[in-house]
């Protein structure tokens, strides 16, 4: 597969799904994980909104590093028995 092809796998894996969970640290490094909805551009570009008043706006305002899931049975998370 090429580099094409891969990028066309990922965007149409990504434009399945509509939810993800973004991953963000405190400045003491506590973690912080919130559900977002998410749209994706052709460029592979993932998109999001917030408020200011979310943990994730002030973490990723200090720090832009993040990890993202995206991928779980028809959008519907489910609590582990």
């Amino acid at each position: 597969m090429d580099n094409a092809q891969g990028k066309k796998v990922i965007l149409e894996f990504l434009r399945r799904h509509t939810l993800g969970v973004i991953a963000t640290s405190h400045a003491d490094g506590k973690p912080e994980a919130a559900v977002i909805d998410f749209s994706v551009r052709d460029n592979l570009e993932i998109v999001f909104d917030t408020f200011e008043q979310t943990l994730k706006f002030e973490n990723l305002s200090d720090r832009g590093s993040v990890a993202l899931v995206v991928g779980w049975d028809k959008n519907n998370m489910r609590a582990m028995p």
